[in-house]
């Protein structure tokens, strides 16, 4: 059985490090605490995502690589159908309180099922 905490502590400092910088930065030099605490807010939801990941076992996502692969193809064709255009191109969707692009999650399901069909 795994220990609770056997994630890279090594890892996971500078990473938060940064992300504390960037909440500082954002308080300090924007003006605006609207931004540092939405920024504050992702940094609290990758944690959350960061600690969910690393309990996985990454093993067990390559039984569901085609699955991932194509949800992934998915969040791409509703890109091209109802995605929001910004500076001439689409790429995100808009969830209303945040928008997705879902291209950045496509590069890590290609990532998986590249290794599971390999």
């Amino acid at each position: 059985m795994k220990k609770w905490f056997s994630f890279d502590l090594w890892l996971l400092l500078p990473a938060l490090f940064l992300s504390l910088l960037s909440i500082l930065l954002l308080a300090t030099l924007s003006g605006e605490d609207h931004l540092a605490i939405y920024q504050g807010v992702f940094v609290v939801l990758g944690l959350i995502v960061f600690f969910s990941f690393s309990r996985l076992y990454y093993q067990t996502l390559f039984g569901f690589w085609p699955y991932l692969y194509v949800f992934g193809v998915l969040l791409l064709v509703v890109v091209l159908i109802a995605g929001e255009t910004k500076f001439g191109s689409s790429r995100w969707i808009s969830l209303g309180f945040f928008n997705l692009q879902p291209s950045e999650i496509f590069k890590v399901i290609l990532v998986i099922s590249l290794v599971g069909y390999l």
